[in-house]
């Protein structure tokens, strides 16, 4: 690699930028039960109807 780029430094960082912690599974999960339950509760409540 005489006139190449050693690309592995920008390698590394892209590895880094993987992992963090919004591409998680297990926050991922978690935001996904909040957002169920926020959309059930909803949902629940405008079947129900408006009570004051």
């Amino acid at each position: 690699m005489r006139f190449g780029k050693n690309y592995d430094k920008e390698r590394a960082n892209k590895i880094d930028n993987r992992t963090h912690i919004i591409g998680n599974p297990v926050t991922l999960f978690l935001l996904w039960l909040i957002w169920s339950y926020f959309v059930s509760w909803v949902s629940a409540y405008f079947t129900i109807g408006f009570q004051h």
